[in-house]
């Protein structure tokens, strides 16, 4: 067997943004996607990790989702997840998981992300009514 390596595959990071990594799982299982959402502006996306807060806190026992409903009285679900989201036959199909926070710097350098929540932002997150 004769093996011929190619060109270099480069893979160049984004630059100034941080990204939200959402996982989902289609079905019982049937598969699993990732969502990523990339924002230059910080508070917009501090905005949105209290949304993935939401999602997190409604869904903590592994998901489910899908057709449930919870969805649909979500007013940030369709600015932000509806067109990555699995939809079929008038149903969000897809489950949440989980969610990974990552900066990346002027350089392309990647970062973790975490974060503390403040009774501010408890505040907001309560109000959309999720299980606690």
């Amino acid at each position: 067997m004769k093996i011929k390596i190619g060109s270099r595959i480069a893979k160049e990071n984004p630059k100034n943004i941080y990204r939200i990594t959402v996982d989902t799982m289609t079905g019982d299982a049937d598969g699993w996607n990732d969502l990523e959402l990339d924002f230059k502006d910080k508070e917009e996306f501090i905005k949105v990790v209290r949304y993935c807060e939401v999602m997190a806190l409604q869904y903590q026992k592994c998901g489910r989702g899908g057709g449930d409903g919870f969805y649909d009285h979500l007013d940030f679900f369709e600015d932000y997840f509806n067109e990555e989201w699995y939809y079929q036959d008038g149903e969000w199909m897809d489950s949440w998981e989980s969610f990974g926070l990552t900066y990346f710097d002027q350089t392309g350098d990647e970062f973790k992300v975490s974060y503390t929540l403040t009774d501010e932002d408890k505040e907001i997150i309560a109000s959309y009514e999720v299980k606690q």
